[in-house]
């Protein structure tokens, strides 16, 4: 049997503190129909805990970060995790929240991905074109395709660490970065169901963590140059292709 509901302050009508657990256990032990919209504002309005990550790594050598600020409308991370719960008006998609800690967070693995996706050896086609686009981003002397392989192999390969991304509680003024949002299925349905779920609001800071080495092809100063202009240019996260999962390097005061 699913508990009941413990409030544990006035603001809230979940037991534990870490989002985790929130949304993808006590969510769906509670979750009636009468009392969605209750839960959905609770998770909107948490606030999350002041944890700087990876605070031990950063007097390494090879301790690199950037950070970069969500913008309209926001950020959709673990969309495709399941998160299948029957109430009307529920948060129908999944989000990627650290299992220990709770926070919003991008995966280093995905990380990676995303940065790699660009490279020549992971292309089928259009090679050229993914060939000229990094070296307008690298500069310098233009590399060929076989240096642009070597680099790949080199930076993904071997002994450079995607560490993820995580808000960054020193640039972000509040605590609170979750937001509810829907979409409409796209589909020819006479009354078709918005579908809602979380993101994260625009203006949030996020930092993303690495541990770089200076390669043969290139520093680890630069490496990080790399990635910050292919993440402002890809974005990370789901529905990148409507708007979601975009970035900017300045935080947007309209937000």
């Amino acid at each position: 049997m699913g508990r009941k509901y413990v409030i544990m302050n006035s603001n809230s009508y979940f037991n534990s503190a870490n989002m985790n657990y929130i949304f993808n256990v006590e969510y769906f032990e509670n979750a009636k129909d009468s009392m969605i919209n209750k839960l959905n504002k609770d998770i909107e309005n948490f606030e999350f805990p002041k944890i700087n990550m990876f605070e031990e790594l950063m007097d390494a050598k090879e301790y690199k970060s950037f950070i970069l600020y969500t913008t309209y409308p926001g950020l959709l991370m673990g969309s495709g995790n399941l998160h299948d719960i029957s109430c009307k008006g529920a948060f129908k998609l999944g989000f990627s929240f650290d299992y220990v800690n709770g926070l919003p967070y991008l995966a280093g693995s995905s990380l990676k991905g995303i940065l790699r996706s660009v490279f020549p050896e992971q292309q089928k086609e259009d090679k050229k074109e993914y060939c000229s686009y990094l070296n307008g981003l690298i500069g310098g002397n233009e590399k060929s395709e076989q240096e642009l392989i070597e680099l790949e192999h080199e930076i993904f390969d071997y002994a450079d660490v995607f560490l993820g991304a995580y808000p960054d509680n020193k640039v972000n003024n509040e605590s609170v970065y979750l937001a509810s949002d829907f979409i409409t299925p796209h589909k020819p349905l006479k009354n078709p169901n918005p579908i809602s779920f979380v993101k994260i609001k625009p203006g949030i800071g996020f930092k993303f963590h690495f541990l770089l080495k200076d390669g043969y092809n290139m520093s680890a100063e630069d490496k990080c140059y790399l990635f910050k202009r292919l993440i402002l240019d890809l974005g990370v996260g789901a529905k990148t292709n409507i708007g979601y999962g975009k970035f900017e390097e300045k935080m947007n005061n309209q937000f």
